[in-house]
């Protein structure tokens, strides 16, 4: 019986920038209306307590993950398009998040769903588009920080008709 032969490989950070770019490249090209927002925000993934006070059962969000929340709300609000998009969305996040000055880690570290949930929290609530069932396909990426870079998250939607 044969086996099954797995391999990984490396990809160089200059390799996955490179594929990164290609793709908002793609969208910016293909798209019949996009629309760009930069965040500038420690990206915090969504974390939920859980908490018994009274015999009541309590569930709240994280402190850092609600100030990283309100930060992606207020920003998204000042660049949100002048009408909602609509249509077939198509979306890429780029989450950039700061390197500790101590890790052994080659990437940061928390699920890519909940480090992109505040954002398109946002971008629901600042009616971004007009409801996000048109988001029909959204990639998400995490990286590092270059050096001198700010920590956010870089997002491009575009609409394809």
């Amino acid at each position: 019986m044969p086996r099954l032969r797995l391999e990984t490989t490396a990809i160089s950070e200059t390799y996955q920038a490179g594929i990164i770019q290609q793709a908002f490249d793609w969208i910016a090209e293909n798209a019949s209306q996009t629309h760009t927002i930069t965040i500038e925000a420690e990206p915090r993934p969504e974390s939920l307590r859980a908490a018994v006070r009274g015999g009541r059962a309590y569930v709240y969000k994280g402190k850092l993950y609600g100030e990283f929340l309100q930060a992606c709300i207020e920003q998204v609000s000042k660049q949100r398009p002048e009408r909602p998009l609509t249509g077939d969305i198509y979306g890429l996040m780029e989450v950039i998040v700061t390197k500790p000055k101590s890790t052994k880690r080659r990437r940061p570290g928390g699920d890519i769903d909940n480090l992109v949930k505040g954002v398109q929290d946002a971008l629901t609530q600042a009616k971004v588009y007009e409801d996000d069932d048109n988001l029909v396909s959204i990639s998400a990426h995490k990286r590092w920080a270059r050096s001198g870079e700010p920590a956010g998250v870089r997002v491009i939607l575009g609409v394809l008709s």
